[in-house]
């Protein structure tokens, strides 16, 4: 951030308030990595090219209703 002249008039202008906006602004971005870890972690079913789940679960008609 330091790169851009949009903020080095801040840091200038009100080291205080620069520092808050480089706590927040990492705060943010780590918030952000965490969940972006957590969707990389996420697995769906395997479907079949028919559509169908390929563990199973559920019918070959896709419409989510169970055959018992």
């Amino acid at each position: 951030m330091r790169n851009e002249a949009r903020f080095r008039m801040i840091e200038r202008a009100d080291p205080a308030r620069f520092k808050y906006f480089l706590e927040e602004a990492q705060a943010a971005a780590t918030r952000r990595y965490a969940g972006y870890q957590q969707l990389a972690q996420i697995t769906l079913p395997a479907r079949t090219s028919d559509g169908a789940q390929a563990d199973g679960d559920g019918d070959a008609s896709g419409n989510g209703e169970v055959k018992q």
